[in-house]
C-alpha cells in the first residue's frame, strides 16, 4: 500500500465484502505518510451500537503485485482495528493448498495483526474468476493471488468456550452528537416539558386551591380575576392601614403643590391606573367598613433618570 508517492508498505489485509467501508490503522497511516482530512463517522458492527468513531479519513493506494493499475480509495482511520486472525489453525488440507496455489499471503495460517480491512467499496475491483475447495477451506482468486476463507478449528475440547470473530462493519456520518446521545436529549426535553401531577398534601395547600376554585372568574374582556388568598389567623395583623396610607398621600400632595411637573405626571399615572381598572375610587361608606380585613397600600413617587430625561416611577409599599 502507498499514499500515492514512491514510498510503500507491505500490509496485512482482511477482505470483508460485508463491510461498507475500508478501514486502516493509525500506525499504518503514519508509516505511509498519508494526508488526512477530517470526518465524523460512526463505525458499527453486527451488535448495532457504535463500536468506534473515525475522526479522519486517508486517501490510500492499493498496489497489485502484478504491477496492475493502482486502486485508489478512501479509508477511515482508527487508532487500532483490534483484529488478530485467524483465531485458530486451519484444517489438515493446509499443506496441499500451499503447494497447489500462489497465495496472496503465504503466512495466512499464522495469527497476526490486521492493518487494513478492505470493504465492499474495493472488494469488487480485486476479485477474479476462480474458486478452489480444499476440505473446509475455500480459495478465492484475486488480483493479489489466492485468498483463503473457511472454518478454522481449534485443538481445544469441544466443551471449552471458544471465541468467534466477526468483522462486518457499517460506517455512517454523524454530527458531533451521536444518535443515541441526541435521542437521550430529546427524551429528557419532553420529560422536563411534562405537566407535573399536583399533589395537595398540606391543609394550607387544599385551602388555597379551594379559594381559587370559588373565586376565579373571567370578565367580558377575557381577563381572569382571582382574589388573593388570606390566611384567617393573619387577618387581624393587618391593623389600621388607612391611617398610614392617608399620611403618605398627604405628604405626596404637599410635594405636588411645590412641584407642578410632579403633580401633572402623578395625576396622569393615577388616571391611567383607573382607566386600566387596576384601582377604583372608594366612597365614604366603603371607607367606614371594617378595616381589620382591608389593607390600603400607600404609594409615593420618585424621579428616575434616563437618556430621555427624568421619568416618574410610582412605588407601592405593600410590605
Amino acid at each position: 500500500m502507498s499514499s500515492g508517492g514512491e514510498k510503500g508498505e507491505l500490509a496485512r489485509a482482511l477482505l470483508d465484502p460485508c463491510s461498507e467501508a475500508t478501514l486502516i490503522s493509525l500506525d499504518l497511516v503514519r508509516r505511509l505518510g498519508c494526508q488526512l482530512r477530517r470526518t465524523n463517522t460512526s463505525i458499527t458492527g453486527v451488535t448495532g451500537p457504535a463500536m468506534d468513531s473515525a475522526r479522519h479519513q486517508a486517501t490510500v493506494y492499493i498496489v497489485e503485485p502484478s504491477g496492475g493499475p493502482l486502486i485508489k480509495t478512501g479509508a477511515f482511520v482508527l487508532r487500532s482495528l483490534g483484529i488478530i486472525t485467524p483465531s485458530a489453525m486451519p484444517g489438515s488440507k493446509l499443506s496441499l493448498l500451499k503447494r497447489k496455489l500462489l497465495l496472496a499471503d503465504p503466512t495466512f495460517h499464522r495469527p497476526g495483526r490486521i492493518d487494513v480491512v478492505i470493504g465492499a467499496d474495493v472488494y469488487h475491483r480485486i476479485i477474479r474468476t476462480g474458486t478452489r475447495r480444499f476440505g473446509q477451506l475455500v480459495a478465492q482468486n484475486t488480483s493479489f493471488g489466492w485468498t483463503v476463507m473457511g472454518s478454522a478449528h481449534s485443538k481445544q475440547a469441544s466443551d471449552v468456550r471458544q471465541s468467534i470473530q466477526t468483522h462486518a462493519v457499517s460506517a455512517r456520518a454523524t454530527s458531533d452528537l451521536s444518535h443515541e446521545e441526541l435521542l437521550a436529549l430529546v427524551q429528557r426535553f419532553w420529560a422536563l416539558e411534562e405537566v407535573p401531577v399536583a399533589r395537595r398534601i398540606s391543609k394550607a395547600d387544599q385551602e388555597c386551591e379551594a379559594i381559587y376554585a370559588r373565586g376565579v372568574r373571567r370578565e367580558t374582556s377575557g381577563r381572569y380575576v382571582i382574589r388573593l388568598p388570606l390566611k384567617p389567623e393573619y387577618a387581624a395583623s393587618l391593623g389600621d392601614s388607612l391611617l398610614h396610607a392617608r399620611s403618605t398621600l398627604f405628604s405626596m400632595q404637599r410635594r405636588m403643590l411645590a412641584d407642578q411637573t410632579l403633580r401633572e405626571s402623578y395625576q396622569e399615572f393615577m388616571e391611567e391606573y383607573i382607566r386600566l381598572d387596576h384601582m377604583r375610587l372608594l366612597s365614604e361608606s366603603e371607607l367606614q367598613e371594617n378595616r381589620s380585613t382591608i389593607y390600603y397600600v400607600p404609594h409615593h413617587g420618585i424621579w428616575q433618570r434616563s437618556d430621555s430625561g427624568p421619568k416618574l416611577r410610582v412605588v407601592f409599599n405593600a410590605s
